[in-house]
Parts: structure tokens; sequence; C-alpha cells
């Protein structure tokens, strides 16, 4: 289901895109799918706002996860990749990791403040 503008037969600009599975996508349509500035919601309750290409998180932005958890940073091909600082909170109380990322695992220099 498509909201926003449509020109000869293809979605462009500005809408909204809500896929088959839940997943909510808004920003700035061309080419079958979103990219710049946009937010993307899944219907897991997981938000994020920041740069979309074609329809995936990609470059900068913020992942929020339903449990609190919190990632600001560097993405490619929607997996948490570059520099970064994922803040969560376990048992022990508030945790926070800032540094490098590689296929959403901490790689590289970073710290672990716990």
């Amino acid at each position: 289901e498509f909201e926003g503008l449509w020109h000869n037969s293809e979605v462009v600009g500005p809408g909204r895109h809500r896929l088959p599975d839940g997943t909510t996508i808004t920003g700035v349509f061309q080419d079958r799918g979103a990219s710049g500035e946009g937010t993307k919601r899944w219907a897991n309750g997981c938000a994020f706002t920041g740069r979309l290409i074609t329809n995936k998180i990609h470059e900068y932005g913020v992942l929020k996860w339903p449990d609190g958890r919190c990632y600001i940073g560097q993405f490619d091909d929607e997996m948490m990749h570059g520099e970064g600082m994922l803040t969560w909170t376990d048992k022990d109380g508030p945790c926070r990791y800032k540094g490098i990322f590689a296929c959403n695992a901490f790689h590289g220099e970073g710290a672990l403040d716990w």
C-alpha cells in the first residue's frame, strides 16, 4: 500500500509505503524506493530515522528497539557498520559501546562502559 505522489504510474516524491510484513517506510520516493532522509518502522517495534537508499538503511541514522536499545551511527546495507554508539540496559544497569562496528558487531577500536 502506497500513499503519496504518482507520476506516469510510478511513485515519486514524498510518501509512505506499507509493506505486506507490516514495515512502514516514509520518505521521498524515486526509482522504486525511498532515498534520502526518511523513517523505517518494523512491525516488531524497531524504528529507524536517517538515510535510506532504495528503502534500505544506509550511511547514517538512529535505530531504536522496543527494549530500549539505541544505536546512533553509520550503517551499510541495513547493518551497523562503521563508527557508532550503542546504548542498552542489562541487569547491572546502563551500558554503552562507542567505537567501530562491522556487520552488526563490535569490531576494531572501541570503548565499552557499564
